[in-house]
């Protein structure tokens, strides 16, 4: 099966969500809710994933040795703090996300092995802590390759993660 993307289609969903983004900045009257991440530090930080704890905002992202943590007390003063998880024999972490529930910390991302060369290897885990800003400890391998960019969601008591997968083929 072949996909043929049209970039007609792709240039028309940008020019939608710049003008979506320009209605919210008429609305609101300020363009303060969208935070382009400026960090000092030689560390990109894709696929951000932000939560507040506290008196502070605990940002998780993409990391190739491991879940990379930054924190802030004004959502635009970052602070690298380094790696907040990693488990030996994995690699290339990607997009984190992280819940608070029932008084603990439910970080969501996808690994694969050191000795993997094929990204289509990445699978879906999960680690658990008491605290947002590391200590966090494997807790199993939730979805088998390939599954990535977890979010999950807690509506009307039930737990619901939405995630990308590769059966497309």
């Amino acid at each position: 099966m072949s996909i043929r993307i049209d970039k007609n289609i792709i240039f028309d969903i940008y020019k939608k969500s710049c003008e979506l983004y320009d209605i919210l900045c008429k609305i609101t009257k300020t363009r303060r809710f969208c935070v382009k991440l400026t960090i000092n530090g030689g560390h990109s930080q894709g696929d951000p994933y932000v939560i507040r704890h506290g008196d502070r905002y605990y940002l998780y992202a993409t990391g190739s040795d491991g879940v990379q943590l930054y924190t802030a007390r004004d959502k635009t003063h970052w602070q690298y703090e380094g790696i907040c998880f990693a488990r030996a024999g994995e690699k290339e972490y990607w997009a984190p996300a992280v819940l608070f529930y029932e008084g603990r910390f439910w970080l969501y991302y996808s690994s694969m092995g050191e000795g993997e060369t094929d990204t289509h290897r990445q699978h879906m885990c999960v680690a658990v802590s008491d605290r947002p800003d590391g200590g966090f400890v494997f807790a199993g391998e939730l979805i088998p390759p390939f599954s990535i960019d977890a979010h999950v969601v807690l509506s009307g008591g039930e737990l619901y993660m939405f995630y990308s997968t590769n059966d497309y083929e």
